[in-house]
């Protein structure tokens, strides 16, 4: 008898210097809520965006080690994102383009340095994915 299993969530956590900063950050630049934390001064929390949940673990020593690391999100309407996070002053590394790989995409970078990969495929309003061809057969 073969047993499936199924990933039905995954949640990043970020390693940071400082929680209570980056709970502000991802709520009141980037746009999460429903923060929760944990401690007095709080050691690990969690925000929402959308379906996805982020937390973040008092780890200073972890993040200043992670260089590199980046985290992606497939969102609706990027366009509008990405003007939203301008206007609140998101920290953009790179602007919004339309790159090779299909995707149109900005990036942000976290107070503690993270990558933020956001994007939608070319003009798709839904956000859903469009595969090119299979490369791997």
């Amino acid at each position: 008898m073969s047993t499936s299993f199924d990933i039905t969530s995954s949640e990043p956590i970020f390693a940071v210097a400082d929680v209570v900063r980056s709970v502000r950050f991802y709520r009141d630049v980037i746009g999460c809520y429903n923060e929760c934390c944990w401690g007095d001064p709080p050691v690990h929390a969690g925000v929402r965006w959308g379906n996805v949940q982020l937390m973040f673990s008092k780890r200073p020593e972890l993040a200043e080690g992670s260089p590199g690391h980046q985290h992606f999100f497939r969102v609706q309407n990027v366009r509008a994102l990405y003007d939203r996070h301008k206007s609140m002053g998101a920290p953009i590394v790179h602007a919004l383009a339309n790159r090779p790989w299909g995707l149109s995409e900005y990036v942000i970078r976290d107070p503690d340095g993270y990558t933020v990969v956001v994007a939608s495929p070319y003009g798709s309003a839904d956000g859903a994915w469009r595969p090119g061809p299979d490369l791997f057969t």
